[in-house]
């Protein structure tokens, strides 16, 4: 045997050792619950988000739009963190994040990323209560900022049926909560109004009203399949586990699907051309990606399904500099036979 025959050997048994390693990283950062890794993620966000409105627009509506979606991501970060959902938050905002990064161009829309964050205030209180006594509080609370939400975007309001179907999972409605529900709905309603009527600008009701005709959902979606298929395959793996899971999880589970679907039928039919609007169903998406994550069965499984969520997100980020790309290599390319 020669000399290099046993180094040879040594070294490969240290790359085996490596990969292996690596192959696992993240897994092992996105698991630990550690504040310096969350800061790290979210430096690392930030840059890449700023990067994504390159070239960054210093007006103040550019601005507030900007900050609203970061506040937006700030409430997911609490809630994977106080939240006993998911046991590992660092795989929800790996999601949420990269979600954030695919519909970063909601923060041209002030008024949208506005209804954003109240709906998320919404998702956050009715998923995070914890006993019936509490969910009365929430449904005042809840109605408050779904009018509050509806101001800015209109559609928005249809949330009401994830509200009430919230509201009679936990309870029989009873008159106490009915005028609980209808104070919510009206008080910013009322305040709007008068201030409309104070400033002079009462005909913007009807431009208001325009906004519920339908326009339904008019973009092709083509690159968001595979992010559609993941979605699908969590969906089929919680339902087969459904029967072992624990009860308060499973209610909570429920509401969470009845918000994405809430939301999927208000963008179908008023949507319009406006993609971004598929904010609205990152934070319900990321809780299924992250719960299917947490229970597969090995760190190899689960390190593939995180970076193929990322690839699928950064193909479709980049789809027209990858199409220009295809273009500039082969489109000029022609085949003789």
């Amino acid at each position: 045997m020669s000399e290099s025959e046993p180094n040879i050997c040594k070294y490969s048994h240290i790359f085996v050792i490596l990969s292996g390693k690596v192959k696992k990283m993240l897994v092992k950062l996105l698991s630990q619950k550690s504040f310096l890794l969350q800061f790290f993620l979210g430096a690392l966000f930030l840059a890449l988000f700023l990067l994504s409105l390159s070239p960054v627009r210093t007006d103040l509506y550019s601005v507030l739009g900007i900050l609203l979606l970061l506040l937006t991501a700030v409430i997911c970060l609490l809630f994977y963190n106080y939240s006993n959902l998911v046991k590992s938050p660092g795989f929800g905002l790996w999601y949420y994040l990269l979600w954030i990064l695919m519909f970063s161009k909601i923060t041209a829309d002030l008024p949208m990323t506005a209804s954003l964050l109240f709906c998320s205030l919404i998702f956050w209180r009715w998923i995070s209560a914890a006993n019936p006594g509490e969910n009365r509080k929430i449904l005042f609370e809840s109605s408050f900022l779904l009018a509050v939400s509806a101001l800015f975007y209109p559609p928005s309001v249809f949330l009401i049926v994830f509200v009430l179907t919230a509201y009679f999972y936990t309870q029989t409605l009873n008159l106490r909560g009915l005028l609980l529900l209808i104070i919510g709905l009206s008080l910013p309603v009322l305040i709007a109004i008068q201030i409309l009527y104070l400033t002079g600008h009462f005909g913007v009701i009807d431009n208001y009203l325009k906004s519920f005709y339908l326009n339904f959902w008019s973009v092709p979606v083509w690159a968001l399949i595979p992010v559609g298929l993941l979605i699908l395959i969590s969906w089929i793996d919680h339902l087969t586990k459904f029967a072992a899971q624990n009860i308060y999880k499973r209610h909570k589970y429920f509401l969470i699907f009845i918000y994405f679907v809430n939301w999927t039928l208000i963008l179908i039919l008023y949507g319009g051309n406006e993609v971004y609007s598929l904010m609205f169903l990152g934070f319900p998406a990321s809780i299924f990606l992250s719960r299917f994550v947490q229970y597969v069965s090995t760190a190899a499984k689960k390190e593939s399904w995180l970076w193929l969520f990322a690839i699928f997100a950064m193909v479709y980020i980049f789809e027209d500099e990858l199409i220009q790309l295809y273009n500039s290599i082969l489109g000029n390319v022609s085949f003789q036979f």
